[in-house]
């Protein structure tokens, strides 16, 4: 990973990848597979030689050897995946962030230029946690961190909190001044919150919450609002933006 000693302020995190002697035992157990047939196909094609000819010599083996190129193939291409992996890697820096992921170029991102951080995360039928955390940015396509990175639930909280951090002068300029913080289909401001074209002052609303992908509204004198959380920005934001002003 060809990268400068970060500054204290930075954090790098590599994605998952065998390194050192777990690499080597890796590359080791990909090459065996296609060694082991090409080693089969090789003897086969010296033994139908000597005792049926050159004839059968071509005929007998061939399919040990078109085993040995499939197993060769697939081995080459896992092998490249675990050097990309090596080299795929994040930084994380107070004004923005820069992704390599290998084989494509780095690429470097200012919190400016990001709409939002979301994770969406499933659980597949063997039971290990997968997802992706998805880059929502102003211009251009998304971009997304799969499970090449370790624990997306804490990398995507990094993020959040990266995000939250460069927002938050924004975020208190605009608060003070009695403008609203637009979060997609809601939007808050000093005397409430503005949810489907209403408007719903603070003391109307006993707590904020997430659940099961949701975001719940829990009124004092009305049945609860709910908002899917794919129809806001940064619901995280959101919740830590309130909880911080709560505490002033």
């Amino acid at each position: 990973m060809a990268t400068s000693n970060p500054s204290p302020t930075e954090e790098i995190i590599p994605a998952a990848a065998p390194r050192g002697a777990r690499a080597w035992g890796y590359f080791l157990f990909l090459a065996a597979g296609p060694l082991a047939a090409a080693a089969y196909a090789a003897w086969l094609t010296l033994f139908t030689y000597t005792h049926y000819g050159p004839v059968a010599a071509w005929y007998r083996p061939r399919l040990y050897w078109l085993l040995a190129a499939a197993l060769a193939a697939g081995a080459l291409w896992l092998a490249l995946r675990a050097r990309w992996r090596r080299q795929t890697w994040l930084r994380i820096t107070p004004t923005g962030l820069t992704l390599h992921l290998a084989p494509h170029p780095p690429a470097s991102f200012l919190w400016r230029d990001l709409l939002g951080v979301e994770i969406r995360l499933n659980r597949p039928l063997l039971g290990h946690l997968g997802g992706v955390i998805v880059l929502h940015l102003r211009a251009g396509s998304p971009v997304r961190l799969d499970r090449r990175f370790p624990n997306l639930p804490r990398l995507a909280w990094r993020l959040q909190r990266a995000l939250y951090a460069d927002r938050l002068p924004a975020f208190r300029q605009q608060w003070a001044s009695g403008g609203n913080l637009a979060f997609g289909a809601l939007q808050v401001n000093r005397h409430g919150l503005i949810v489907r074209g209403r408007t719903i002052p603070w003391q109307q609303i006993s707590q904020i919450g997430l659940q099961n992908g949701r975001l719940v509204i829990e009124l004092k004198t009305d049945k609860p609002l709910t908002l899917p959380v794919h129809r806001l920005h940064n619901p995280a934001l959101l919740l830590w933006w309130l909880h911080d002003e709560a505490q002033r």
